[in-house]
């Protein structure tokens, strides 16, 4: 993950269950977000929704709130936090005519398809300045109810059918469990995140956008087009993990490759650079050395009984067989590393660097995963040549297909370096590394 100057956070169901408070660990995780990045919170709900939900437990917590932008409302208006109070810097509403439209064609839909509830708690349909809400069981009724009042749609389904075309200037969605938002044209996500960097003077690649509903006709979906990056989260629990990774200083960087892909002289490459200050995490195995292997350069070499001693001790990060052999990563060969404030660089086989991401991801490591391949299935098989000069040897054979295999693991990395031109593969490496320094 690279480093970014602002994060911009979908509220319910990114930050907070639906509708709901932030809980405790959520609050203290924000808290350490704000002390070294600007974050803004964009959606529907009110001001108030988010204050509530969010900012009142960050303020309790005297969290630096000159660094959170709030843009409530379908994004149409935007606050920030000014001489200890939160200051409007826009709003853009709809007009009186506008909304008596609007709400009269509601209206008629409720009374015409004879689905207007008999008992609400509150106003169905709501005024929020830049937008009318239809929230059938109003907006402060019991989530479980909500839930069972439309799970499939249907009801909000027939009504949108009746109004789009008597609204046609406008936007209309169908959100959450009980829920239809219209709005002007154009007021989306998109919308508000592009005035937000425009009034930050900050470019698109510089922010990133977390939200749980990115995929086709769902309200996050319009943020992905503003050229900033974006994470997808299932729930708050995902947004946590992200956060952590963004305060820890805590990086570490993992190469692997499939065979031709010259990834050792890339290493010898770039291994004593001062500006990267990065180190090998050396793997510990239980095969024997070959001619030309050093222990605690290649490898650290041990025995079996060595190797269960560290696992009956809980000393390792991950471990696997190959073959017969033994091969694992230690806790200690990680701390040797952080202990002399470098970044640890692991240089693993494909198939181990999902493991290994998720378990170094669970310790609060801000992991980063390159993969180095050739430029062609072709030039691989040319590469593999040159070291197993027969074609028909089973050796030769059995590495072509392993590579090949591995190839197919790509999509699981951050990034992909081709190496055609180790002088460009070499720029190229350095210059993500130097991104999370």
């Amino acid at each position: 993950m690279r480093k970014y100057k602002l994060i911009i956070f979908d509220l319910d169901d990114t930050l907070t269950p639906a509708k709901s408070p932030a809980d405790k660990e959520m609050i203290f995780l924000l808290k350490k977000l704000l002390d070294k990045y600007k974050v803004a919170i964009i959606t529907w709900g009110k001001l108030e929704t988010i204050k509530k939900q969010v900012v009142d437990m960050l303020e309790k917590e005297n969290a630096n709130l000159e660094n959170l932008y709030i843009l409530p409302t379908i994004w149409t208006q935007f606050y920030v936090f000014k001489d200890w109070d939160w200051q409007l810097i826009y709003k853009e509403s709809l007009s009186e005519n506008e909304v008596r439209k609007i709400k009269a064609v509601l209206e008629e839909a409720l009374e015409k398809l004879n689905i207007k509830p008999k008992k609400t708690r509150g106003e169905i349909i709501e005024n929020r300045w830049s937008q009318i809400t239809y929230s059938a069981l109003w907006q402060s009724a019991p989530l479980e109810e909500k839930k069972k009042f439309d799970p499939d749609k249907k009801i909000r389904k027939k009504i949108v059918e009746y109004i789009k075309d008597k609204l046609p200037d406008y936007e209309i969605s169908i959100w959450w469990t009980t829920s239809i938002d219209i709005t002007r044209k154009g007021f989306n996500k998109a919308y508000g995140i592009k005035k937000l960097l425009n009034y930050l003077q900050l470019d698109p690649k510089d922010v990133l956008f977390v939200g749980d509903a990115i995929f086709p006709w769902w309200n996050d979906r319009p943020a992905i087009f503003t050229g900033v990056d974006y994470y997808k989260v299932e729930n708050p629990e995902d947004t946590k993990k992200l956060i952590k990774k963004l305060i820890t200083n805590k990086i570490v960087i993992i190469m692997s490759w499939p065979s031709g892909a010259w990834k050792t002289t890339l290493w010898e490459n770039i291994k004593n650079d001062e500006e990267l200050n990065i180190d090998k995490v050396i793997t510990t195995t239980t095969r024997k050395p070959r001619r030309w292997e050093n222990n605690g350069v290649d490898y650290w070499f041990v025995d079996v009984e060595e190797f269960k001693k560290k696992i009956k001790n809980w000393q390792m990060i991950e471990w696997a067989q190959v073959h017969w052999n033994f091969y694992w990563s230690t806790y200690d060969e990680l701390e040797r590393i952080l202990n002399s404030w470098k970044i640890p660089f692991y240089i693993v086989d494909p198939q181990w660097v999902e493991t290994l991401s998720d378990v170094l991801s669970e310790k609060w490591f801000n992991v980063v995963t390159i993969f180095v391949v050739p430029p062609s299935e072709e030039e691989l098989r040319k590469r593999l040549l040159k070291r197993w000069e027969d074609p028909d040897s089973e050796e030769f054979k059995l590495r072509l297909k392993e590579s090949l295999n591995w190839l197919k693991l790509k999509d699981i990395f951050d990034y992909v370096i081709i190496n055609d031109d180790l002088k460009e593969a070499e720029k190229k490496l350095k210059n993500i590394i130097l991104q999370y320094k």
